[in-house]
């Protein structure tokens, strides 16, 4: 776990953020691991394609309503689908399972995202998904408090738009959660941007969606889904459910 006085600074202001980032910190969890982490990444993420980017969306499930109820969603990046991607009348155009598939955004699809500055911002889009949507499996939220040490991820994305396969399945370590980013060392590439990211050993649970790289500190981004979630709640009771 890197600390605060490591080898990068956590609190700079001179962040380049870029697209991709390999930083030779990965890690092998073995064929049979990585062949079920695909089993599920089939059937619980999508490629996502906008208009001016290729990126990675999943489908998870979430607590709504004071925990009162449980949604199914889609999640991805803001930079991948922004606010005028998401209005009303909008096709959202995804590859799942291989197939071309659609989802219209309606009246009664609950839609969130955060478009603010990325040094502020979330980077998180949302889309409800319906049962008629035909979307096999969902990923559970890692919800819980604990202590990690070197606490090892996975990122299984759409890189370079390429189909999954036993190849898309990366794995690296996590570094450090400050504030509402998590800093870990999973190998990316263009096209996972929107990718979950896993506690590879704690039953494939989402911990949050990975963003971008920042140049300087080699290191990569995601921002924790447990801050996404509170973003979502506090707009939602705001009445602001499209």
């Amino acid at each position: 776990m890197v600390e605060d006085n490591d080898y990068f600074d956590l609190n700079s202001d001179n962040e380049e953020y870029i697209l991709e980032g390999k930083f030779g910190d990965s890690v092998d969890i073995g064929k049979k691991m990585k062949t079920k982490l695909l089993e599920k990444a089939e059937k619980a993420t999508c490629k996502i394609n906008s208009i001016k980017i290729t990126g990675t969306g999943f489908f998870c499930k979430i607590p709504f309503n004071n925990n009162k109820n449980i949604i199914k969603v889609l999640f991805t990046n803001n930079h991948i689908l922004n606010e005028e991607s998401l209005k009303i009348g909008k096709i959202i155009n995804i590859l799942y399972k291989g197939e071309p598939k659609t989802i219209e955004i309606t009246n009664d699809r609950l839609v969130f995202t955060d478009s603010r500055d990325y040094k502020i911002g979330l980077d998180y889009s949302c889309i409800e998904i319906f049962d008629s949507d035909g979307i096999e499996d969902f990923y559970e939220i890692f919800n819980d408090n604990f202590s990690f040490g070197n606490e090892i991820l996975s990122v299984n994305g759409y890189e370079n738009g390429e189909d999954l396969s036993i190849n898309s399945i990366k794995s690296g370590y996590l570094k450090k959660i400050k504030n509402y980013k998590i800093y870990h060392s999973v190998d990316t590439g263009k096209g996972c941007s929107g990718s979950p990211i896993i506690l590879t050993n704690r039953d494939f649970k989402i911990i949050g969606i990975h963003r971008n790289t920042i140049k300087e500190k080699k290191i990569n981004l995601g921002s924790h889904i447990k801050d996404i979630l509170n973003h979502i709640y506090e707009d939602k009771y705001k009445g602001n459910e499209n």
